[in-house]
């Protein structure tokens, strides 16, 4: 939680306080968090598409750069697996 103290306390009235610094923060970094997604997903289609149909035209470090995300990729995907797994095989014994 990245708000403050003061968000979760009275003032001296008695009255709570609005928590409309929290939920800011929440909807800047979903928005954030949605805008970088999509600026790699087109970033790397471009590339892939651009290194697919052009590779005369294509600069080494754009399928240098594919190559690595693919690669990243499916890291977390095999990591996502092996913790399923995990957790399957600690719910069954």
């Amino acid at each position: 939680c990245h708000d403050t103290i003061e968000n979760h306390g009275v003032t001296g009235k008695g009255e709570l306080l609005e928590v409309h610094a929290a939920v800011n923060h929440a909807q800047c970094s979903e928005y954030v968090r949605i805008a970088l997604t999509w600026f790699f997903f087109s970033m790397t289609l471009g590339g892939c598409l651009l290194s697919l149909y052009f590779p005369s035209m294509t600069p080494a470090f754009v399928e240098t750069t594919t190559d690595f995300i693919g690669m990243f990729c499916w890291c977390g995907i095999a990591w996502w697996m092996v913790t399923e797994i995990h957790a399957l095989c600690r719910l069954l014994y």
